[in-house]
């Protein structure tokens, strides 16, 4: 019976409060860019902008509430490499530098590498702590650095450091959704 009682709690928690209207039902956008030659998927219910002038793109979540400080976001940037021979694997320790360099509060916490569009990638995920409004504010990031035919794609996940777990999934798919031709 306590089984029965616990697996009926656990499906009214997946209901959600009594009064709250179900989610829309969410579909994926697609955006091409022919310059760059890739494409991205992302889910309707977060906000694309078009690239910068620097040819960097974001998906931003929306703010869960009136105090949150942060959208989460996805960007991705895209370079072309002055360096032919330039490859992930080599340049890590280089990279994790320059990140130190412009985050002095820099916390690795993870570090490997991934397939991704079929060449290697160099994905870590770490801590930042910068001041927003002159008040400490605790960001947790993600990244996917990858080299194909000459362009670096770099992919970041952007979250404030509580809202961190949330929306990993859904960064996951949106930096997987990437396909470079």
């Amino acid at each position: 019976m306590r089984t029965l009682h616990s697996i009926g709690l656990a499906l009214a928690l997946l209901a959600g409060p009594p009064g709250f209207a179900a989610q829309p039902r969410v579909s994926l956008q697609t955006y091409a860019n022919p310059d760059f030659r890739y494409v991205i998927s992302y889910p309707s219910n977060w906000q694309f902008k078009l690239p910068d002038d620097e040819g960097t793109i974001f998906v931003t979540s929306y703010l869960d509430s009136p105090v949150d400080r942060l959208r989460e976001n996805v960007n991705l940037r895209v370079q072309r490499s002055d360096q032919p021979d330039f490859n992930v694997r080599d340049n890590t320790p280089e990279m994790l530098a320059q990140v130190s360099r412009v985050y002095p509060s820099f916390k690795q916490v993870g570090l490997g590498y991934v397939q991704w569009n079929g060449v290697e990638a160099l994905r870590y995920d770490g801590t930042i702590t910068t001041p927003i409004n002159g008040k400490p504010f605790d960001m947790h990031i993600l990244q996917n650095i990858a080299i194909k035919n000459g362009v670096i794609y770099t992919a970041t996940y952007t979250a404030e450091a509580g809202s961190y777990a949330k929306y990993l999934p859904t960064a996951l798919r949106i930096i997987e959704s990437i396909k470079v031709k």
